[in-house]
């Protein structure tokens, strides 16, 4: 029941008031009020396949990268198919999108994670992209 109260019509999210951090596998920091941040090169996601819920479903995220020089990019991974590859330029809210299978185990590729330590911030973590949310189409 919490896997059905937590996809919230198909959105998941990722703040602090959001259900997100249950999708949440290794590679994320702990939820922030605007979303989760990916702190390591890698992260993974599961996403459940739900009663009557198409195996086949297509993915929108809400994220903004973090950025140390002029690009940050990223790629998503489930087993051996890689299912998307995105590069940013600005921090601002993107959206991405990709089809996947359900149930999910997905990773998330972050080419260059960087620490807010390195341009004179305070913050230790190897920051990648803050994820806001997921909506399952």
């Amino acid at each position: 029941r919490i896997w059905e109260e937590a996809w919230q019509g198909g959105r998941i999210d990722f703040g602090l008031q959001g259900w997100g951090r249950l999708f949440c596998r290794s590679g994320w920091a702990d939820p922030e009020p605007q979303g989760s941040w990916s702190a390591a090169k890698s992260c993974w996601l599961f996403l459940p396949r739900l009663p009557g819920q198409p195996e086949t479903v297509q993915l929108r995220l809400l994220l903004t990268p973090f950025l140390a020089s002029d690009e940050q990019s990223m790629e998503v991974w489930q087993e051996t198919s890689r299912l998307g590859s995105w590069s940013f330029h600005a921090h601002i809210v993107h959206q991405v999108r990709f089809a996947t299978r359900l149930p999910a185990l997905l990773e998330f590729r972050v080419k260059r994670p960087t620490k807010p330590t390195s341009m004179g911030g305070t913050d230790t973590r190897p920051l990648g992209f803050q994820l806001h949310s997921l909506q399952v189409r």
